[in-house]
């Protein structure tokens, strides 16, 4: 790259830095909007599905356990305890559905989340490299320029032994 074109460079370094500055604001703005929707869905599911799911799944099998000693002691019959326990499994299937349809979303969410971080992890590193390119930039205008003015210097030192011999 010639001298005469680092202004040109230079422009379009800081063009991208500020570009990649708003990038790298909004990437950060949709990491922090997935992590919540993930803490969202999450409570959510703890709070509005899965805990009262669990806690009949529980009570199933407390009744199954009461209804098994019962019919030790003949006052039940097997039938009210192979009712219970398809009542059982029938609490827990619909606990494992409640959990399993929760989970796909969450795991959508998951995907966007390692997709943003990956895309925010990648945009900082050009960002960091644009600003190490930019420096470089300078620090070879700084050297140019104090060349430049030596050049001068010596230039002048030059004229002036000349016209000293004259």
């Amino acid at each position: 790259v010639s001298a005469e074109s680092y202004p040109e460079v230079l422009k379009t370094l800081h063009s991208q830095r500020v570009q990649l500055s708003i990038d790298l604001a909004g990437i950060e703005a949709r990491f922090e909007a997935i992590q919540n929707a993930i803490a969202k869905i999450t409570r959510q599911q703890a709070e509005n599905l899965a805990d009262p799911m669990q806690k009949i799944v529980n009570l199933r099998e407390k009744e199954l356990e009461r209804l098994k000693t019962l019919i030790k002691q003949g006052s039940v019959s097997t039938s009210t305890v192979r009712d219970a326990e398809i009542a059982l499994l029938e609490a827990k299937t619909r606990l494992a559905q409640v959990t399993s349809t929760s989970g796909g979303m969450l795991g959508q969410l998951n995907t966007q989340l390692l997709n943003t971080s990956l895309e925010k992890a990648e945009t900082t590193a050009r960002l960091a490299k644009v600003n190490l390119l930019i420096e470089d930039v300078d620090a070879y205008r700084m050297h140019v320029s104090k060349v430049n003015a030596k050049q001068r210097e010596l230039n002048n030192l030059g004229i002036g032994m000349r016209s000293l011999r004259d």
